[in-house]
């Protein structure tokens, strides 16, 4: 109806235009970017409408019309991170192994899921006040991983894309999961490498395609932009 108010995460938009009973159109607001933003439409006469996390406003460095924005959205609409601080996703970031066990652990049970709370006592460099150490705990309950060695968990330490190939594919498939053998599709990646039927799974459920013509650049640290995009391609997030 003509003289409609929209108001976006509680802020109110301008220069609102109703072009028909299902279609109106309005100048956003400055919203915190990297949340996710109620929508409430208001008639002259008093009725409204709804939506609540109708909108998603982009985080700094990841804007509207990048390459990884629809996957960053998807990441924050099913919980699995609020970016790095700042309005900031951080897509280049190097994922830690701390919170590459929350993002798979989310992806694996949805966007509610919060695991028991940690006992403190299952990695020596994991008390059960350290950050994330639920979720830690959780990924080696479900048999997914075993730590580092020395019975510790190496929170803190990057992951490359090789053992994020493994870890991926473990918690969307189940612990008991085993690829077939390798056939040697990188270049840089030989069918006899330990990694390499992990790795050539994840190009043949289109999870990647690589990191260039024929290579998958195994000892690349992984990014927090490329866990977006394998997380969405290899669990179908919505």
């Amino acid at each position: 109806m003509a003289g409609a108010t929209v108001r976006i995460g509680g802020v109110t938009a301008s220069s609102v235009t109703v072009a028909s009973a299902t279609q109106i159109s309005a100048q956003l607001p400055a919203l915190p970017p990297g949340a996710l933003h109620d929508l409430l439409v208001t008639n002259p006469g008093g009725g409204s409408a709804s939506r609540t996390k109708a909108f998603f406003a982009d985080f700094t460095d990841v804007p509207f019309g990048d390459f990884l924005e629809p996957a960053v959205e998807k990441m924050v609409r099913n919980a699995i991170t609020s970016g790095c601080g700042g309005g900031n996703y951080c897509p280049g970031l190097s994922l830690t192994r701390a919170e590459t066990a929350k993002f798979l652990l989310r992806a694996e049970h949805g966007a509610s899921y919060v695991p028991p709370p940690p006992r403190g006592t299952v990695f020596l460099d994991v008390p059960r006040t350290a950050p994330l150490a639920a979720w830690i705990e959780q990924l080696w309950a479900e048999g997914l991983s075993s730590g580092c060695g020395n019975g510790k968990f190496c929170p803190a330490q990057n992951l490359n894309r090789a053992s994020l190939a493994v870890l991926l594919l473990k918690a969307k498939h189940g612990a008991a999961y085993r690829p077939p053998a390798a056939i040697g599709v990188f270049s840089d990646v030989p069918y006899t490498d330990i990694y390499a039927p992990w790795i050539e799974e994840l190009d043949r459920e289109r999870i990647t395609s690589g990191c260039g013509p024929s290579t998958f650049c195994p000892g690349k640290l992984a990014s927090r932009g490329e866990m977006a995009l394998f997380l969405v391609r290899g669990f179908g997030l919505p």
